[in-house]
């Protein structure tokens, strides 16, 4: 409001409660705003990390092709015998479909070899220092292990997602006596939902090996079936009751 007196100009401001009323109002629309904001977000990486599983399914199906119709198995063992326990006697995944993939290897100065960058990097994946790809592989696929000896390819997990600070390229649950498989019916899973999320790199091995990310994207995780889909979903939904059913076992024919 201005208000003209003989020859002065004189403009009223805010009072005290209305600049409150301004900043409420704003701080209202902030939290209105904001978690719609990092929902989308959080899509978007959602839909990126589907893209990444995608591609190296299609790197998976090039390698199948060129091998007998058999995966890329979990860890390939030297001629060593026994193998040493060095990452460097041992081939994982990665470095088997790298061919046919060429996105994401990083060689570092020292010359070693990791595979944490482009499509072997999902965008939600928080981890400090990767030293692995984002994703491991089910370690039923073991070798020779072809979509031909699946019961249910299109409902078998290939690939799932894990913290890029753990090495392991691989996931398994050991149960007692080992080996089991298919796993008993109803076996419960090694680790509640919240810590199976929780393992790093300073969890023991054996946690290592059955860590999961299955809560990244809004309480689920994508997912690689042996038929080269991808979706998302709940880890009780992937999980079922380790019946013949359960996707997270090849169960062969």
């Amino acid at each position: 409001m201005i208000r003209h007196t003989g020859h002065t100009l004189y403009k009223r401001a805010f009072t005290l409660i209305e600049l409150l009323v301004v900043i409420a109002i704003i701080a209202i629309l902030a939290a209105i705003l904001f978690p719609v904001f990092s929902q989308a977000r959080e899509k978007a990486r959602q839909t990126s990390c589907l893209s990444n599983l995608k591609q190296i399914g299609l790197g998976f199906e090039q390698y199948k092709q060129d091998y007998d119709g058999v995966y890329p198995i979990n860890r390939e063992r030297t001629a060593e015998d026994p193998p040493s326990s060095d990452a460097e006697e041992t081939i994982a995944w990665p470095e088997l479909v790298e061919p046919y993939i060429k996105n994401g290897k990083v060689t570092k100065a020292d010359g070693t070899v990791s595979y944490t960058d482009g499509i072997y990097h999902c965008p939600s994946d928080t981890a400090d220092t990767p030293v692995g790809p984002s994703y491991s592989i089910n370690a039923w696929l073991e070798y020779g292990f072809g979509e031909e000896k699946m019961e249910y390819p299109s409902a078998t997990i290939v690939l799932a997602e894990k913290r890029g600070d753990i090495e392991e390229e691989h996931f398994v649950w050991w149960f007692s006596p080992w080996p089991a498989f298919p796993a008993p019916v109803n076996t419960p899973i090694k680790q509640t939902d919240n810590l199976l999320n929780e393992i790093t790199a300073s969890s023991p091995e054996e946690e290592q090996e059955a860590a999961l990310q299955s809560q990244r994207h809004s309480n689920g995780a994508n997912w690689l079936y042996a038929d080269g889909h991808v979706k998302w979903a709940r880890l009780e939904t992937v999980w079922g009751d380790a019946t013949a059913t359960n996707q997270l076992w090849p169960v062969r024919k």
